[in-house]
């Protein structure tokens, strides 16, 4: 079968893309390189993009704020390194400290995709 080749979007002094299309383009390349190296993350790298483009992640001087994607009214998340929602408790609890819940991928695309700009 052959291999899949994915080309990384690129911006160039010459482009005159909107911020909207560059900041879109940024995200898409930061996940795109998230997911290459993670590749067992993927549902949950896609679900971090989900919460950065429905406006869930709040950037702060150290850390995130990451509203629920599934309760976005009920449970509103800090996120600095670790996570304090069910499913990262849970991989906590089997002892997977290398486990990124969406919230900390949200935080952490974000975070990459501004320095792609």
């Amino acid at each position: 079968m052959p291999r899949k080749v994915r080309t990384t979007p690129t911006l160039t002094s010459e482009d005159t893309l909107t911020p909207a299309r560059a900041w879109t383009a940024a995200l898409e390349t930061a996940a795109m390189r998230a997911r290459d190296r993670y590749p067992l993350d993927a549902d949950r790298i896609r679900r971090g993009v989900d919460l950065i483009t429905r406006g869930h992640v709040t950037l702060l001087e150290r850390g995130a704020m990451v509203r629920s994607g599934r309760k976005p009214d009920d449970y509103t998340y800090a996120v600095n390194g670790t996570c304090q929602c069910e499913a990262q408790d849970r991989a906590k609890d089997r002892g997977d400290t290398s486990y990124r819940c969406s919230h900390r991928w949200a935080a952490t695309l974000y975070r990459r995709a501004i320095t792609l700009l």
